[in-house]
C-alpha cells in the first residue's frame, strides 16, 4: 500500500467528505459538522488540512485539522463553554508574511482499522514541514490551543509541550501553549514535533 499526504490546494471536496465520514466513526454526535461548513472554513483558508490518502484505493486513512484563527475565537475555545462547532468562516484567517497567529489544534482523526500503525505520527511530520514552510516567510505563532477529546490527544500535547489548562464542561480538556517570543517559539514548536515524530 502506498500513502500519500495531501495539503492546501491538493484537498478535494472528496476529500472533505471523506474526513467527514472518519468524524463519525471516532467522535460524538456533538462534534458533526457539515459538508457545507468545512467547504466554508477550506474556502477561507485552504491550508487548514493536512489527510493521508491510500495512493492505490484513493481512500482517507486519517487528517489533521490546524486552524488560524482570530482572538475572539480563540477566547470562546478557552473558556472550555463551548464546542468548536460555533467556529465561522470569519473567525479563520489567511495567512500573510510577516504576521503572527492563533492557531486552534482542531483534531487529528486516524481510520480506527489503522489506528496504532503510526500514522499519527506521519501527520505530525507533515505538519513539521508546513511550519517549516510557513516560518521562511516569517510567519509565527503566539498561541496554540487544542480541545482534547481522547488520550492519544492528551499524549500528543503532552509530547509537543502543550500544556493542560482546565477541564471542559462538555467533558473535555483544553490544552494551551503561549508563546512568548514568536519567531523564537514557533521554532522551538518545530523542534518538539520533529523529536515527537522521529522517536
Amino acid at each position: 500500500m502506498g500513502n500519500l499526504i495531501k495539503t492546501g490546494k491538493e484537498i478535494t471536496k472528496n476529500d472533505i467528505k471523506q474526513a467527514l465520514k472518519l468524524d463519525k466513526m471516532v467522535y460524538k454526535e456533538e462534534y458533526y459538522l457539515t459538508e457545507e461548513m468545512c467547504y466554508s472554513y477550506y474556502n477561507a483558508n485552504n491550508e487548514i488540512y493536512i489527510m493521508i490518502i491510500n495512493d492505490l484505493t484513493d481512500e482517507i486513512i486519517g487528517y489533521m485539522n490546524y486552524v488560524p484563527i482570530n482572538d475572539e475565537f480563540y477566547e470562546k475555545i478557552r473558556t472550555g463553554l463551548y464546542i468548536d462547532t460555533i467556529l465561522k468562516a470569519k473567525d479563520i484567517l489567511k495567512y500573510e508574511k510577516n504576521n503572527e497567529y492563533n492557531i486552534y489544534l482542531s483534531s487529528i482523526v486516524i481510520n480506527p482499522s489503522y489506528q496504532n500503525m503510526g500514522y499519527s505520527k506521519l501527520l505530525l511530520n507533515a505538519l513539521k514541514e508546513k511550519i517549516e514552510k510557513l516560518y521562511k516567510q516569517q510567519i509565527y505563532y503566539k498561541r496554540i490551543i487544542a480541545d482534547v477529546v481522547s488520550n492519544e490527544g492528551k499524549h500528543i500535547c503532552d509530547q509537543l509541550k502543550i500544556k493542560f489548562v482546565k477541564n471542559t464542561n462538555h467533558f473535555s480538556k483544553i490544552y494551551e501553549t503561549n508563546l512568548t517570543t514568536a519567531k523564537l517559539s514557533t521554532l522551538q514548536f518545530i523542534q518538539n514535533l520533529e523529536k515527537y515524530t522521529n522517536n
